[in-house]
């Protein structure tokens, strides 16, 4: 029998972008950011200057209709949770909710929000939702043709004004929670997960999510609750793991390495992505190493979802006691699927 499940996360969607190098360059100077990086984007005539500068063009409305109006433009529904409940199998599915906010204006639903709200219905994942007036958070994901890089951008609109959930929870009892550390940073839906981290009561999966974040206090936060065995699952890439412990040497994040690194005695069942190089993982103190599922660099069109799609598996074959081998081989098989389609989210058929 399928367990119920609850992840948290915004109703993001992502507006990517394949640009020539001087308009890319032009989208730099207006984010200050460096090639590849990443960034908050805190004010939404910042946000509107730099898709009118992507698109060369007025934008007098920002909503999904003038968005997809553009052939170098294609809108994704995103968020890491999202992305793992995707690729999670059917039946899993049924019983995954994801907690958003949703943004309206006078009333109506943001047309991102609608967009949304469509790719959460056709993936069979139930939605708990709550109406906030305000923007829906939109991501902004540029590369330049020709180069692989990602460089990243986030509006975080309404996304943070989820609280109070525990009624809900109480009734639904999950087996496991989902969070991003990007839900972490501020707001009150970050200080409602502080407090639902803490209070120890759900068995919490926890996602790294963006290297750039983990820093300061939310850092300290984080190697607390590992300290304090508060997450069971943890799942992140090579630079996440290094940015959650910059006093280890950065070998603790190779397949050697990683065998011997201390967070194996606070969590039980811990995610090393290395991309091309494959995959490591605790798994209830058993070590594992995998090879990635062999591609051409000319097969892949996005490089976005392939994380989320592995921790999705990894998670849902913990979550139903599968055989830690073959939970493996499908996490890479399905994250070498997703590399190929123009999409950063999967759903899976099994």
């Amino acid at each position: 029998m399928s367990k119920e499940l609850v992840g948290f996360g915004p109703s993001l969607v992502d507006i990517n972008a394949t640009l020539e190098p001087s308009v890319y360059e032009k989208c730099r100077d207006i984010l200050s950011i460096e090639p590849g990086g990443w960034q908050n984007i805190s004010n939404y005539d910042t946000l509107k200057q730099l898709l009118e500068t992507i698109v060369d063009d007025d934008i007098p409305h920002l909503d999904v209709e003038s968005m997809q109006r553009y052939k170098h433009i294609a809108l994704r529904a995103g968020s890491t949770i999202l992305g793992m409940f995707g690729a999670m199998h059917p039946a899993q599915r049924q019983h995954s909710h994801l907690m958003t906010v949703l943004a309206i204006h006078d009333g109506v639903d943001d047309s991102f929000s609608s967009f949304f709200v469509s790719v959460v219905r056709q993936a069979g994942i139930r939605h708990y939702k709550q109406l906030e007036e305000g923007h829906n958070p939109l991501g902004v994901v540029l590369n330049v043709k020709d180069d692989g890089e990602k460089t990243l951008a986030m509006y975080p609109g309404v996304a943070s004004e989820l609280e109070d959930c525990d009624e809900f929870l109480t009734i639904l009892k999950p087996d496991c929670v989902f969070i991003d550390t990007y839900e972490l940073q501020e707001g009150k839906l970050s200080t409602y997960l502080d407090n639902l981290i803490r209070s120890n009561s759900y068995r919490v999966a926890l996602s790294l999510g963006n290297h750039k974040v983990i820093y300061g206090e939310l850092l300290c936060s984080l190697r607390h609750y590992i300290e304090q065995g508060y997450i069971d699952i943890l799942c992140g890439n090579e630079q996440e793991f290094s940015a959650l412990y910059p006093d280890l040497d950065l070998g603790m994040t190779t397949q050697e390495g990683f065998e011997q690194h201390p967070v194996r005695d606070n969590v039980p069942y811990i995610l090393l992505t290395r991309g091309a190089m494959g995959l490591s993982t605790h798994w209830k103190k058993r070590y594992i190493n995998m090879r990635a599922h062999p591609l051409q660099n000319n097969h892949i069109v996005t490089t976005s979802g392939a994380g989320d799609t592995t921790m999705g598996v990894y998670c849902s074959g913990i979550i139903e006691d599968k055989d830690p081998i073959e939970t493996l081989k499908k996490a890479t098989y399905l994250a070498t699927t997703v590399l190929q389609v123009a999409s950063s989210m999967i759903i899976a058929n099994e």
